[in-house]
């Protein structure tokens, strides 16, 4: 049986979307503003070109002819100046000379009883040549020095020179005691100076103003005291500082500015090695008295077998001592203070 055609099916075409009005009119507006910015930069693109076309092309920079110069007068240059010279450290104002020993009227010796006679030794009399109040003046220092004669040099503590006159003695072989500042009758009209011991200090006071001195001049083998008319009456103040003296191995020379000195007393209760002036040989700066001072001395020498004598800086004393030499090498051996002091009975 043949079968039936069936008649041909039709294609469906899609339907076609119609536009929506409110697209068509937002494409619209981008297409006008994209025509406005358009024109708005073909504008500004003429406007330039515009400018360019009026402006005047720009001229070329034409270099300005300068008139030549003369050539520069060169200016030696000045000659140096010589170097000023360098200035030289001013010499140093020198220090006033201390004070010297205030000296009594009249020269009284001590009690025969107090002195016991020293041991008979054989050869010359022996004499011993203190010179006091140095470390003032280092020039007459050196000048008793160059004596070459043996010499005990008393040196005053905190004295300004101090380092010096010390240095120059231990190069000439020569011993150094501490002159000791000590209150005299006269104080405070007259001062004893840098470091004095004073009556009116207590114990520890004295004590600790003594080792201050003493460690001035550490090169010291003994002490003498400087003026002490005043303290040397006074037992209690002796007696401590014997106390340190002992302690340090060292020896004490009264320089007996009072009669009424008790130094001996102390030195045999304290057991410290002892002798005491006894002739100040230029308390008078004239040549002179100063030779009958030296020949007393030696006198004494001769008479009880040694002799302490003081002199000061000063240069009446250095020429006269100068010009006796050979008669004191004649009559006495001069020694060092160490070796006429000596332990008391």
């Amino acid at each position: 049986m043949a079968k039936k055609r069936s008649a041909p099916q039709r294609r469906k075409t899609p339907a076609v979307r119609k536009k929506s009005p409110r697209r068509s009119k937002r494409a619209f507006a981008w297409r006008r503003i994209l025509l406005a910015l358009g024109v708005l930069l073909a504008l500004v693109v003429a406007g330039a070109v515009t400018v360019r076309l009026l402006l005047p092309p720009p001229s070329t920079p034409v270099a300005l002819k300068v008139p030549p110069q003369p050539p520069a007068r060169v200016i030696p240059a000045p000659k140096p100046s010589p170097p000023a010279p360098i200035a030289t450290r001013p010499k140093p104002i020198p220090a006033p000379p201390p004070t010297y020993e205030v000296f009594p009227p009249v020269e009284t010796p001590p009690p025969p009883a107090l002195i016991p006679a020293p041991p008979a030794l054989p050869g010359k009399p022996r004499v011993a040549l203190v010179i006091d109040d140095l470390g003032y003046d280092t020039r007459l220092a050196e000048a008793f020095l160059d004596l070459d004669i043996p010499l005990t040099l008393a040196v005053l503590p905190f004295s300004p020179h101090q380092r010096e006159v010390v240095a120059a003695a231990r190069r000439h072989g020569q011993a150094v005691m501490l002159h000791l500042p000590m209150e005299p009758e006269e104080y405070p009209n007259v001062d004893p100076g840098p470091g004095a011991l004073l009556a009116r200090m207590s114990p520890d006071e004295l004590i600790a103003q003594l080792r201050r001195d003493l460690d001035e001049i550490p090169e010291a083998v003994g002490v003498n005291n400087h003026m002490g008319s005043r303290l040397t009456r006074e037992s209690a103040q002796l007696n401590q500082i014997f106390s340190v003296l002992r302690e340090r191995g060292l020896f004490f020379i009264d320089s007996r500015t009072t009669p009424d000195s008790l130094g001996y007393q102390s030195a045999r209760l304290l057991k410290v090695p002892f002798a005491q002036r006894d002739v100040f040989l230029d308390h008078r700066q004239d040549p002179d008295f100063v030779r009958r001072q030296i020949k007393e001395l030696l006198r004494r020498a001769e008479k009880s077998g040694h002799a302490v004598g003081i002199g000061h800086p000063h240069q009446v004393t250095l020429d006269v001592l100068r010009e006796m030499l050979p008669e004191i090498r004649r009559r006495v051996e001069l020694v060092p203070a160490a070796s006429v002091v000596r332990p008391l009975p």
